[in-house]
């Protein structure tokens, strides 16, 4: 087994992004913020030119615009700093919207203490509105896109994400409103150390088990708040309540999923083949591993790493695969290896996890840098150092 199998089911795992939306005004606890589906910022957009149309008063930049270190054969070019691209973008949008719009920056929080920056356009007929991601953006631009086209891509996705009307967020201020939407979502304990300093949380090894709030209505299709020290507060509930009720809410809105992975990757193998003009075989992209390997998520696809918490999973999967390695695929998925099939753990397991944490997954994604172990006789977890 080798890494190749892990990194090709972490590349077709990426896509299912959208847009986070933030509560504008009149928020009934101060700070929500609704994101979007998996948490995931907005990646890879496709973006399309438009002509060689302006965006009437946008800033035409020279070339001397581009920040350039030294001089000669040695020059290098080092591409601007997000704030300075902030600013040329919500300059941009100012003269696109007018009466009636404010444009903002915003800085958000994601996964493993990453830092996301997004642009806010709002309006009085919206109490939510998207927050559109600038990172990737940033690096079109440095390399050289233009920046009418990238604010014609941040209008559309403006435009699509558009709620079009005020939506009533306080139901999630009454407890019984939300407890049917209480789910658990498991993070790198110290990767997130300022993120857990505000949000209620159990430890679970080096990990951490958090809480959200999914949100499925006429508006908002697979958003989620995540739910910090405040609304716990302001429920009057315990910690261990939380848990609970969560915990058994997830079992039901989004079950266990357990698949081979060669069957996911006979799957994607098949989308991918109807979407590409090049052929290729599917030993060429995944080769035929003889070390059975097991795929644990749920059916939503979404934080799937924590189905390993639901009651009876570990034993159950014990049950049948007798003691096996756990590797953290991502925050999405686990993946589950007997040990009897690891030739004595001769493979590097570890090796393997940190190549696809550094080469393939986005940061936000990274559950840990280790496997773990279950003894099925024991019932217990361990960490492999």
């Amino acid at each position: 087994m080798n890494s190749r199998s892990l990194s090709r089911l972490s590349e077709y795992k990426e896509g299912e992004n959208a847009t986070d939306i933030e509560v504008v005004s009149n928020k009934p606890i101060v700070g929500t913020r609704v994101e979007g589906v998996c948490d995931q910022p907005i990646s890879g957009t496709e973006v399309e030119g438009v002509g060689d149309r302006l965006i009437a008063g946008t800033e035409v930049e020279g070339v001397c615009d581009q920040p350039i270190v030294g001089t000669g054969e040695s020059a290098e070019y080092i591409g601007i700093d997000m704030d300075r691209f902030a600013q040329k973008v919500v300059k941009a949008l100012k003269t696109h919207y007018r009466e009636g719009y404010s444009i903002r920056i915003s800085k958000q929080q994601k996964n493993n203490n990453i830092i996301m920056t997004g642009v806010l356009i709002a309006n009085e007929k919206n109490n939510v509105v998207p927050s559109i991601y600038l990172e990737d953006y940033l690096e079109r631009y440095n390399q050289g896109m233009s920046l009418n086209m990238i604010v014609q891509s941040i209008i559309r996705r403006r435009e699509e994400a558009d709620v079009g009307t005020e939506i009533d967020m306080s139901f999630y201020t009454d407890y019984e409103k939300v407890r049917d939407k209480l789910t658990v979502k498991l993070i790198n304990t110290s990767l997130n150390d300022t993120l857990l300093d505000r949000v209620p949380h159990i430890d679970y090894l080096d990990l951490s088990i958090v809480f959200i709030v999914m949100i499925n209505n006429d508006h908002i299709n697979g958003g989620s708040v995540l739910i910090d020290n405040d609304h716990l507060k302001a429920w009057g509930k315990s910690l261990e309540e939380l848990y609970e009720d969560a915990v058994k809410n997830s079992v039901q809105v989004n079950p266990l999923k357990v698949e081979n992975i060669i069957d996911i990757m006979k799957r994607q193998y098949m989308e991918h083949m109807r979407n590409s003009k090049e052929y290729s075989s599917f030993h060429d992209l995944i080769p035929n591993e003889d070390i059975p390997m097991y795929v644990v998520s749920n059916e939503s696809g979404c934080f799937g790493a924590s189905a390993i918490l639901y009651p009876g999973v570990l034993n159950g999967l014990g049950e049948k695969y007798g003691d096996y390695y756990i590797i953290p695929s991502s925050v999405h998925e686990l993946i589950i290896v007997p040990e009897e099939a690891c030739d004595n753990r001769s493979v590097d397991l570890n090796s393997m996890i940190n190549e696809v944490n550094t080469d393939v997954l986005k940061v936000y994604d990274i559950l840990s840098d280790h496997a773990y172990y279950y003894d099925h006789s024991a019932g217990e977890v361990s960490i492999i150092d």
